[in-house]
């Protein structure tokens, strides 16, 4: 379909024009081959998309380029899609769940959370989360990478953390909300009270009681405390 104007925005109702038919292809990370320049343009041309809201040409650099992305390039890269997407409906959102392509950055998010630092998989799954994306596989590895970086998440990322799981409605263990937890006692009066109080919450509509333990209330015994160990 024809490339949208440079200066074409992304209206908040069903005047979507982007075309998600591209091609599958499972991520495999070349970015260790890859040169700082190309990482940098590949995040230009993203940020590029995103500020004209044109969400065809974000998936279009991940679809043409996705296996030379670093970790940088991948956070971005769900940052502009997330930018474009405003307004949105949710079937809306659904239709671009399962395109092909994003589907690959998907899989990408999965490629890093075994190396990314604590904080960029905390702001992946509260992009992932806002984003309404409740592929529990995906937000299930991503939670596994960022289980043993719990601990030096600072405030505002513990935030984005909870709210993004909230979000997609996405418990993924009691191991996880326990370390929430404590993390949040540890951080004492370095947090604001407004911060503690959105975390308290977001880890009770997970089901986690605050006291290391999970409410059979929120979480029936079939449900999700124990699907992963984390080791």
């Amino acid at each position: 379909m024809p490339a949208q104007a440079a200066d074409a925005r992304l209206e908040p109702t069903s005047q979507i024009c982007w075309d998600i038919g591209g091609p599958s292809r499972l991520w495999s990370s070349n970015a260790g081959g890859s040169s700082s320049q190309s990482a940098i343009s590949f995040t230009k041309q993203l940020e590029e998309a995103g500020q004209r809201g044109d969400l065809s040409a974000v998936l279009g650099v991940v679809e043409s380029a996705g296996k030379d992305f670093d970790t940088p390039a991948v956070e971005v890269a769900l940052a502009q899609v997330e930018r474009c997407v405003q307004g949105m409906s949710k079937e809306e959102l659904h239709k671009v769940h399962g395109s092909p392509t994003f589907q690959m950055l998907a899989d990408m998010a999965v490629g890093i959370a075994g190396s990314a630092p604590p904080e960029v998989l905390a702001r992946t799954i509260g992009v992932l989360g806002r984003l309404q994306f409740a592929d529990q596989l995906v937000l299930d590895e991503l939670a596994r990478g960022l289980m043993p970086g719990v601990g030096q998440l600072q405030p505002q990322q513990l935030q984005e953390l909870v709210e993004g799981l909230r979000h997609a409605d996405h418990s993924p263990g009691v191991l996880l909300l326990d370390a929430i937890n404590e993390r949040l006692a540890g951080l004492g009066s370095d947090m604001h009270q407004q911060h503690v109080e959105s975390v308290k919450q977001g880890l009770q509509e997970l089901g986690h009681t605050g006291n290391n333990t999970i409410s059979g209330d929120a979480h029936p015994p079939e449900g999700q405390p124990d699907r992963i160990k984390y080791t």
